[in-house]
């Protein structure tokens, strides 16, 4: 079907390339780059008085005193899952990125979401005729048993992703590939 919106949500273990894969590499190559974490920073980011920079890819991991010790990426973790459990089960961080910034983007424009991270989220990309693209990296296992059961509709193998080389090399045939899905050629 062409002439919609080409949404890709990109899922693996942490460490196997997703953030570089989709902010360096599909962001060069036109694709409208966003991240559930942002969502949740938005509505996070007037806790505790934490700076931005807090939550940057190079602080992320780095315990925070504000944050009783707890880290970035794990006070976003935390936050998503209160979310989930009082959202009566609605899908509140991933249908307000949805519905603030990705719903009126202009026809043909392919769009990442590099961090999906539960298997409510991979529903929700698969409810919008969305792709769903894993991530491995050999060494690197998927933890949740969310994701059993999903069947990605790309898969970047983990011999296959060993260098950032890989991880361009690999964001080329998913740029080709979501041209196609829109009507044009690969």
């Amino acid at each position: 079907m062409a002439n919609k919106i080409v949404l890709m949500g990109l899922y693996g273990a942490t460490g196997t390339g997703k953030t570089m894969l989709s902010k360096v590499y599909l962001k060069k190559m036109g694709f409208q780059v966003f991240s559930i974490e942002e969502e949740i920073w938005d509505f996070a980011k007037s806790f505790r008085g934490i700076s931005r920079e807090s939550f940057d890819d190079k602080n992320k991991d780095v315990p925070i005193q504000k944050l009783g010790g707890l880290t970035p990426r794990m006070f976003l973790k935390d936050l998503n899952e209160v979310g989930r459990k009082y959202s009566e089960g609605k899908l509140c961080w991933i249908d307000s990125l949805w519905e603030k910034k990705i719903r009126n983007l202009p026809p043909e424009t392919m769009v990442c979401i590099h961090d999906v991270n539960y298997k409510n989220e991979v529903d929700y990309i698969q409810s919008k005729s969305g792709y769903l693209v894993r991530i491995d990296r050999k060494g690197y296992d998927l933890k949740s048993r969310e994701f059993d059961a999903v069947s990605p509709d790309k898969v970047l193998l983990g011999n296959n992703n060993t260098t950032p080389q890989d991880l361009e090399k690999f964001a080329y045939e998913l740029s080709a590939w979501g041209k196609k899905l829109n009507g044009g050629k690969e």
